[in-house]
């Protein structure tokens, strides 16, 4: 593409050429007062051409068949120009400080050429040399540092002194720098439209793998707390049931310490119900004492008005004082009277009181009643008797019977504990009473009669077996209950049944077979 030389402006005017002048004064100019330093030679312009586009044609972009490079909006815009006239005393550092990179990469582009040249297509360079020297950074680099050099050149600003003179092979240069500038914006456009593309590539596949990272992330975290508090759990059940066998432990001292409390609870019940009975046995044994004080008192002044009759009958006086001393002992005054029967006075009868007969009515008639109702009494207690043992004999349950007979047991050890407390209190009233007088007692028919008397008293407090109730059994009664009811080998047996059906059916069997053998022999 040809380009046209610019000129500098000074002083908002143009300066135009002198005249057309020849290549070789043109070239002796150029070489004078030191401008090799500021003007490359032409045949590196041709070589960085050449050199770009073996580039263009050597780069594997991948790059979309939309973008494609306006070459018409390239060739318009060309990167830099060669003036006609340059100054080279300001401008000789930034080039003497560039000369050895440009001509470090002239040498690299022989040297490269020589060895296309020599080699030819089947010898290549090393992969990473190779990528070094025509990757997108190298090519993007050395394009801004001749870009850069280039628009130094055009806006460095000339000193007083100028020199007129016209660069060789302007027209040349321009076409070159063109061909030059458009290779550049084919490799910037390229590069960029493929950096694009992939840069979206990578970011649509980055954000791809960042979410499944994110998702893997996020599923190994809840799979990592899930096992936390799987591990949380089953420390805390652990945990819970150390405490739950602790406890149960615990729990199971404080039974055996309570059963056994029970034990002492029980048997201090039962100590307890024995001294009420004893305390009632006792409160009888003193309601029964006072009741024959009051009747011997009564007995006593009987006597007495009789020794007085007697005394005044013309008894001696030392018999009657005798008679009287003994008076306060009931079998002594009956003893007197025996040994006196002539003194009691016939005077005085029964029959002379004149409510006598009256008084007898009354007594017959009360006996009768009480008659009557002790028959009825009884008569009902033997329907009773007679329907329970119907009922036990029609029943079908032969553990009811066995349940019976436990109970009857119980009941009769009920009543003779209890007649056995009596026995016991009328010893220890009789063995107090011989203390008291300080003698030995004998028994006489008075005091036997006393003593039938007295146990007639106390039979009306007796438990018979029939009149026994459940609130009079203790609960070591009722222990001893079940104990001989699930003694009896029939409950046993039929208790094993129950709970272990198969061995009992085994047992039958044996036993069944045992029998036939016995039966053949």
């Amino acid at each position: 593409m040809d380009l046209g030389i610019k000129q500098k402006k000074k002083g908002g005017k143009k300066k135009k050429n002198s005249g057309q002048l020849n290549p070789g004064v043109l070239n002796q100019q150029a070489l004078s007062a030191g401008e090799k330093f500021l003007t490359p030679s032409i045949e590196y312009y041709k070589n960085v051409a050449n050199q770009y586009k073996k580039t263009l044609s050597t780069l594997s972009i991948n790059q979309p068949g939309s973008n494609k490079p306006d070459s018409a909006a390239s060739s318009s815009k060309p990167l830099a120009t060669i003036n006609e006239n340059s100054n080279g005393r300001n401008e000789q550092p930034y080039m003497m400080q560039h000369q050895k990179d440009m001509r470090s990469s002239m040498n690299n582009l022989h040297h490269r050429g020589d060895q296309e040249k020599g080699t030819g297509s089947g010898h290549m360079l090393p992969p990473q040399q190779l990528h070094n020297e025509y990757s997108t950074q190298s090519i993007l680099k050395n394009a801004k540092t001749e870009k850069l050099m280039l628009d130094i050149e055009q806006y460095i600003v000339k000193t007083k002194k100028e020199f007129n003179h016209e660069v060789q092979a302007k027209e040349e240069i321009n076409q070159y720098f063109g061909k030059m500038n458009e290779c550049i914006d084919q490799i910037v456009d390229k590069v960029a439209s493929s950096v694009n593309h992939h840069r979206k590539d990578f970011f649509d596949r980055f954000n791809g793998e960042l979410y499944n990272i994110h998702s893997n992330y996020r599923e190994l975290q809840e799979s990592t707390n899930e096992n936390l508090n799987k591990m949380k759990l089953k420390k805390e059940i652990l945990d819970r049931q150390a405490e739950r066998d602790w406890f149960k432990n615990e729990c199971n001292k404080i039974d055996a310490k309570c059963h056994e409390k029970q034990d002492e609870l029980y048997r201090f019940k039962d100590k307890h119900n024995e001294f009420l009975q004893e305390k009632k046995f006792l409160d009888e044994q003193i309601l029964t004492a006072r009741e024959n004080k009051i009747n011997l008192n009564r007995r006593k002044e009987e006597l007495l008005e009789e020794l007085n009759e007697l005394k005044e009958g013309g008894q001696p006086d030392n018999q009657i004082q005798g008679f009287a001393d003994n008076g306060a002992n009931p079998s002594n005054t009956s003893r007197a009277l025996q040994l006196l029967p002539q003194t009691r006075s016939p005077r005085r009868t029964d029959k002379d009181d004149p409510n006598y007969f009256e008084n007898s009515v009354k007594k017959l008639k009360d006996y009768i009643a009480h008659l009557q109702k002790r028959n009825e009494i009884e008569r009902k207690n033997a329907l009773k008797k007679q329907i329970m043992s119907d009922k036990l004999e029609d029943s079908n349950y032969p553990f009811e019977l066995i349940f019976h007979d436990s109970v009857l047991q119980i009941k009769e050890e009920i009543v003779e504990r209890k007649h056995k407390t009596q026995r016991r209190g009328m010893n220890t009233s009789k063995s107090a009473l011989s203390i008291r007088m300080g003698q030995e007692i004998t028994k006489t028919p008075e005091d036997l009669q006393d003593h039938f008397q007295h146990k007639s008293i106390f039979n009306k407090f007796d438990l018979e077996i029939d009149h026994v109730k459940p609130t009079n059994f203790t609960e070591s009664d009722k222990k001893r209950v079940v104990e001989n009811f699930l003694g009896n080998v029939e409950v046993q047996y039929f208790i094993y049944g129950l709970l272990f059906p198969q061995s009992l059916m085994n047992m039958q069997a044996q036993q069944q077979s045992m029998q036939l053998d016995d039966n053949s022999q």
